[in-house]
């Protein structure tokens, strides 16, 4: 499902319709989004017996991948351009929140989708070791 969910995202990007001038902001919601999440999952495996690593591996993990966002992306700019009606006084407000969420959520898809699947499969190989199981 998540490939054909990015791949059509992908195609429908069209980078020369971006609004660049959100960029700075998106990159700053991005970064406290991400430091919040990061800081969230590295508390809740705290007091684990993990090792280091292994706690770094976690939050690396938990770190979103974007699916969410090529996922309903662009669903505010829809709406305000099919549900308001062009007349109404709230119609350029509602497309602005739409631009600005879905530059967002293009960025982020450009950004922590490869950056988070690298770091998971280079970092995890190389922190994590394979232990039997007590359990199995």
């Amino acid at each position: 499902m998540c490939p054909f969910l990015f791949g059509t995202i992908g195609a429908a990007i069209d980078l020369k319709k971006l609004e660049f001038y959100l960029i700075p902001k998106s990159l700053l919601i991005i970064l406290c989004g991400i430091w919040m999440r990061m800081t969230a999952t590295y508390l809740c495996v705290w007091k684990k017996k993990f090792t280091l690593k292994e706690r770094f591996v976690a939050v690396i993990g938990w770190t979103p991948k974007a699916t969410v966002q090529a996922a309903i992306g662009g669903v505010v700019l829809d709406r305000a351009r099919k549900d308001i009606a062009k007349t109404s006084q709230y119609f350029d407000e509602y497309e602005q929140y739409g631009k600005e969420i879905l530059t967002t959520a293009i960025i982020w898809i450009l950004i922590t989708a490869p950056l988070g699947a690298i770091l998971t499969k280079n970092l995890g190989e190389k922190w994590l070791t394979k232990t039997e199981s007590k359990w199995i």
